[in-house]
């Protein structure tokens, strides 16, 4: 086992991180890559958390929170009501014909006061996937092929595999 830099983009920290937290939990293959995996994990858990914080997740955004007490606001306001002024569900989902215009004239101006919220939103996977795709230089823990064990992924082999002893 041998430190090393390399540079991966943060898509790989991420899988990187995600299959060693995953292995950490499990019996171990062999005593060098139960090592070599705790070892990984203390490089990786610092990049991890940046990467983490760095990925838009909107249960994280207040915005996106306030937006949907607002919509469900909406929803309880225009929703159609049984005799006894229940609210009408079909299919799970609450039914809106009766003043389905008032409502939709409030979730237009909703959607305006919103408008940087719902671009995020819909460019959310963009956003993420060109954020992951950067490169950066890590320092992080490869194994010689003579203590690389035969059951591991290929994108370890591959990122992980040291080729020559010393």
């Amino acid at each position: 086992m041998v430190e090393k830099e390399i540079e991966v983009s943060l898509g790989d920290i991420k899988l990187l991180y995600e299959y060693f937290i995953d292995q950490y939990k499990k019996d171990g293959i062999t005593v060098t890559y139960s090592k070599f995996v705790c070892k990984n994990l203390q490089m990786l858990v610092t990049p991890y958390q940046q990467i983490a914080d760095g990925i838009y997740d909107e249960n994280r955004d207040p915005k996106y929170h306030e937006y949907g007490g607002k919509f469900n606001a909406l929803v309880k306001k225009y929703v159609d009501r049984d005799e006894q002024g229940n609210p009408v569900i079909v299919d799970n989902e609450p039914r809106i014909t009766e003043m389905i215009v008032e409502f939709q004239k409030e979730q237009s101006e909703l959607d305006k006061e919103y408008k940087d919220l719902l671009e995020k939103l819909d460019k959310k996977n963009e956003m993420n996937g060109k954020f992951l795709s950067q490169r950066v230089k890590i320092k992080i823990y490869k194994l010689y092929e003579n203590e690389m064990p035969n059951v591991v992924p290929p994108f370890i082999v591959n990122l992980l595999l040291e080729e020559k002893e010393g």
